[in-house]
């Protein structure tokens, strides 16, 4: 049986190993779960530049390019070893976000040990950050390893500044790893560019650097070669969104509501982080911000402010944590907006920890005052009890997009957008009623959102109704001419309409803007549609055109192995197969772990009659991933017909 002693002696293992068994029991389902098309495929699994692995080309992109938005190399280059090591399995992916989380939820306790130099109280904010179910969507969805990532080099640039603030020698070599470490941070996501002021903070609490005003210069300047490049780094983050045309103009959303919402979304996040239900994807704007509700928000944020303020030189760890908090906000509020969510649970995973400071220390100081220890530790362990078994919960909808979706548009509500989303998904599972159903939802919601017109003249066009489609998508271009899928879907209905001119115009104008904007936020997206128009050359057996549309798009766009792989497709189809295995080379050299293209060079070399070579491509490409089912029932088809041909 194990006595006081020896929990005394071993106290950092059991915190870690409660730890890892509350993170652990809660994130471990996320290996079974699929990507979400809600930016994964931006990502990983449509991004050509992450599916080729980790090659210097690719190493080389991730530091050059803007792309989803972003400017975050360390983040691409994880993904991109990701697919080295797992190829295109979901499940690996999650599963690496977990290992991050939970090393975060280690250094956290690690961190805060040392800032507050209490044992509970570091263990409790730790425990509460790992299984708390506002972080859900930073672990859960395989697109936020930005988050969990850019946090590891945040704790790490703590404590090395912790020991920078405390060392005797070699203090300018301290303060070099407190530097490179920040570097790291905001190449994984420019989110820290508020840790030079969370530094202060330290300085006046617990480090106590920070005594009088006239230390405050000194410690500003100490940290001016970091605050020199948060400045670098929000400049290429407005750069990278601007060019993405994420970012949203005053026009499209004035200040005044940008500042009411902000007001409003920071009283919600106190509410959520101590009442975690009904959370959800893309949290959208209230048609009307009530002034009256902003205000209430303003006078319970400043009651709170001052109270802080108040008992600031009694009660620092008050203002240390109300400051953390509200700060570490600051970048994603809304203020510069970028996106069309006016919250969201992911902004939480850093600014949570000052609410967890004030909160546990409140706590403590109260136990201590009425010696209440012992219950309050207990009572902190029936929390976190309550708390895993809602974050399991919130993990549980991530299993797939249309889960997450369906989920989210009962918690959140009227939002366009999820509507969309799920409208998206249920039209690439073929179930076309349902789909529509959500796209006029989506356009009560918000009649001026174009993809939501072109995605129900796809839907039209698949019915068999051209000129229902024709309609849709003829609005979806009114609305945004600018928008390069608008053209090709058009394009699309004018061919089966019999208006061929029409469409190879369309056609032509959607190469000259994709050309244009290939670091477009969705640009992926975009280029995916262009398979109906080539298809539907195919269906129709026009072949020669089809190769023709299809191999201008691959002189157009040669690193996309998307368009190279549907055109290997259909040169095969047409029985080039020579031309085809070599498209399919081309991809394999590129990208030796997509695991489609194993599986077409596989009917490439059956069709040559080459029966062993083509088991091989198709084992090769279930090794890659063991969820393609068409592999596998090529395999069997195979296997089925006995010998090799001579």
């Amino acid at each position: 049986m194990l006595n006081k002693d020896f929990l005394k002696e071993n106290a950092e293992i059991f915190a870690f190993l409660t730890i890892a068994c509350f993170c652990l029991a809660v994130y471990g389902q996320v290996v079974s779960f699929e990507f979400i098309n809600t930016d994964d495929d931006l990502y990983v699994y449509e991004n050509p530049k992450v599916l080729s692995g980790l090659t210097l080309e690719a190493i080389y992109w991730a530091f050059t390019a803007f792309h989803a938005a972003n400017w975050h190399p360390l983040t691409w280059i994880s993904h991109q070893l990701d697919v080295s090591l797992f190829g295109s399995n979901a499940g690996a992916h999650h599963a690496t976000n977990v290992i991050f989380h939970l090393l975060n939820s280690f250094l956290a306790f690690l961190l805060f040990q040392r800032l507050l130099g209490d044992y509970w109280k570091a263990f409790f904010v730790s425990l509460l950050f790992a299984i708390h179910p506002t972080h859900v969507e930073s672990v859960a969805w395989i697109s936020e390893r930005k988050d969990v990532l850019s946090t590891m080099f945040w704790i790490l640039t703590m404590l090395a500044y912790l020991n920078y603030s405390q060392a005797k020698t070699r203090v300018y070599l301290h303060y070099a790893l407190v530097v490179l470490l920040f570097v790291l941070g905001l190449m994984s996501k420019p989110m820290l560019v508020t840790l030079p002021f969370v530094l202060l903070l330290c300085d006046y609490w617990p480090l106590e650097r920070l005594k009088t005003l006239q230390d405050l210069p000194k410690l500003v300047i100490e940290k001016l070669p970091l605050f020199v490049l948060t400045g670098i780094s929000s400049y290429i983050t407005f750069l990278a969104q601007s060019s993405a045309g994420a970012v949203q103009a005053f026009e499209a959303l004035p200040l005044t509501t940008r500042i009411l919402n902000a007001t409003i979304a920071y009283v919600k996040y106190i509410f959520m982080m101590f009442y975690p239900i009904n959370l959800g994807l893309q949290y959208g704007y209230d048609n009307v911000i009530s002034s009256w509700k902003a205000a209430g928000a303003l006078l319970f944020l400043s009651t709170i402010s001052a109270f802080c303020l108040w008992q600031a030189r009694s009660r620092k760890y008050l203002i240390v944590g109300w400051l953390w908090f509200l700060g570490t906000l600051v970048p994603v509020i809304g203020l510069v907006q970028v996106g069309a969510q006016s919250m969201a649970d992911r902004y939480t995973y850093i600014p949570y920890f000052g609410l967890f400071i004030m909160l546990v220390c409140g706590l403590g100081e109260l136990a201590e005052k009425f010696h209440l220890q012992k219950a309050v530790v207990v009572a902190g362990f029936i929390a976190c009890l309550v708390s895993s078994v809602l974050c399991f919960r919130q993990v549980s909808y991530w299993k797939d997009s249309e889960t997450l979706y369906r989920h989210s548009i009962t918690v959140v509500g009227e939002s366009f957008l999820i509507a969309h989303n799920l409208c998206h998904t249920l039209f690439f599972k073929n179930e076309l009623e349902e789909a529509t159903q959500y796209c006029l939802k989506s356009i009560v919601w918000n009649r001026y959102f174009d993809r939501t017109y072109s995605l129900l003249g796809l839907i039209s066009v698949k019915q068999n109704r051209p000129e229902e489609a024709l309609n849709y998508l003829s609005m979806a271009l009114e609305l945004n001419p600018r928008d390069p899928v608008n053209y090709l879907n058009l394009a699309n209905a004018l061919f089966i309409l019999g208006r061929n001119d029409e469409a190879e115009e369309k056609l032509t104008k959607f190469i000259e803007l994709m050309k244009r904007d290939q670091n477009k936020l969705d640009f992926n997206i975009l280029l995916r549609a262009y398979s109906d128009v080539g298809l539907a050359y195919f269906k129709n057996k026009e072949n020669e055109k089809a190769i023709r549309l299809y191999g201008r798009l691959v002189g157009s766009f040669p690193d996309n192995l998307e368009i190279r792989l549907n055109y290997a497709i259909l040169l095969f189809a047409s029985g080039e197969l020579d031309e085809a295995d070599k498209q399919i080379a081309f991809i394999i050299e590129k990208s030796p772990t997509y695991a489609e293209a194993y599986n077409i060079r596989g009917l490439i070399l059956a069709a040559k009659g080459k029966i062993e070579e083509a088991k091989q491509q198709l084992e090769k490409a279930i090794q890659i991933n063991p969820n393609l089912e068409s592999a596998k029932q090529n395999l069997e088809a195979l296997k089925n017909l006995g010998g090799e041909k001579k």
